[in-house]
């Protein structure tokens, strides 16, 4: 049974959209440039979603941004 919030034919093309600009600034250096800070990606897995029966990965890819001097600075 499909939920009202999920719509493939909506999810589909938002999330083709969404892939393509995230792959622009980062091949662009865009997100890099601001302020001389830095963008690294971790891999994140959820244990909550973790063998689902949707067959959705529990793997998820996340950019994060790190403003110049992070590694240095005490956190």
């Amino acid at each position: 049974m499909k939920t009202a919030a999920y719509c493939p034919r909506v999810t589909c093309p938002l999330r083709i959209a969404l892939s393509v600009c995230v792959l622009t600034l980062v091949s662009r250096g865009g997100l890099a440039r601001a302020e001389g800070g830095s963008t690294i990606s971790h891999d994140i897995e959820s244990a909550a979603i973790a063998g689902n029966q949707m067959g959705i990965t529990s793997l998820r890819r996340v950019l994060v941004y790190l403003p110049d001097g992070y590694a240095e600075s005490r956190r």
